[in-house]
């Protein structure tokens, strides 16, 4: 790993976690147990994404504002590649996973086992 960058390290480690717990989903394994470190990392993954999608959305609404208040041809154009950059880059994968994360919780936890 000697030509890995930290920045490349920390989305390798993102990966994997992400990896492992779909694996973990998708074979029924929802109840499991994480150590303080991993549910730390975890909450901090969450949270940092979360913010990201706002974030995301809150910049695409600025950029609708200065889209429709503006009279000049340019900034009307140059908002609209940022909006469909912004939608499709940042907005809607963060929905995507959002939409999957939630689809998971509602599975029902097999308490027979």
């Amino acid at each position: 790993m000697r030509g890995i960058t930290k920045n490349k390290k920390v989305i390798l480690v993102v990966l994997v976690v992400v990896i492992t717990v779909t694996f973990q989903i998708i074979l029924g394994e929802t109840a499991m147990t994480m150590t303080t470190h991993l549910r730390k990392f975890a909450l901090t993954v969450h949270l940092t994404s979360s913010v990201g999608w706002i974030g995301a959305v809150v910049a695409f609404l600025a950029l609708v504002v200065a889209a429709m208040t503006s009279q000049d041809e340019q900034t009307l154009r140059a908002a609209w590649i940022a909006m469909e950059l912004t939608g499709w880059y940042a907005i809607v994968p963060y929905g995507w996973r959002k939409q999957r994360e939630q689809r998971t919780m509602r599975q029902p936890v097999d308490t027979k086992t």
